[in-house]
């Protein structure tokens, strides 16, 4: 989709193509899939880029900076957590019940592991990657977002879980936490749609 101001813009759905339809945690509430976060593309330096689509910002809360110098712990199912790392440095980020995201410099691998709770039948999400400049994480009810080093890659998945921890190991950069603000949405089925 081409915006007025010229931007290319992506609205995507997304799936979850290894577990059958309506076996998702959330098919129990009346819904499965879920559609992902809306996103600005560019091509540069040979490669689409993604991110997210800068009036989305209007749905942050107030920002906390933290060093990384010491574990961090944030509590929400609805943020944005943006982690910057010092050049060679490995990160991990725990996100609920039993799911990790970590950047492993010596093996050059950004790796999700998801455990029976949050996967939900799936368990690993990896991708080599040169360097970690910088981890833009995007979290909602069951959805999570990463963009890596601006959007030159991106990974998304479902995640579930009851549990709204997210914690931060020590490593030698900064992390930024923002709140999200969420708007609730009326059920079109019980409004006859």
């Amino acid at each position: 989709l081409k915006a007025d101001d010229g931007r290319v813009l992506l609205f995507a759905w997304m799936g979850m193509s290894e577990t059958a339809y309506g076996r998702n945690p959330s098919a129990a509430r009346g819904w499965d899939q879920a559609l992902a976060m809306p996103r600005e593309l560019c091509w540069r330096d040979g490669r689409l880029w993604q991110k997210p689509l800068a009036e989305l910002e209007a749905l942050r809360g107030p920002r906390t900076r933290q060093d990384g110098r010491a574990p961090a712990r944030f509590h929400s199912r609805r943020c944005e957590l943006r982690v910057r790392p010092e050049p060679g440095q490995d990160v991990t980020i725990r996100l609920y019940e039993d799911a990790a995201l970590r950047f492993s410099a010596d093996e050059k691998l950004l790796t999700l592991e998801m455990g029976p709770v949050c996967g939900a039948g799936r368990d690993l999400r990896r991708m080599k990657l040169e360097r970690l400049e910088e981890l833009d994480l995007y979290l909602d009810s069951s959805t999570l977002e990463v963009f890596v080093n601006g959007g030159c890659a991106t990974m998304t998945s479902r995640i579930f879980g009851a549990d709204d921890t997210l914690a931060l190991d020590a490593f030698a950069g900064v992390a930024e936490y923002c709140p999200m603000r969420a708007f609730e949405i009326a059920d079109a089925r019980e409004n006859g749609v």
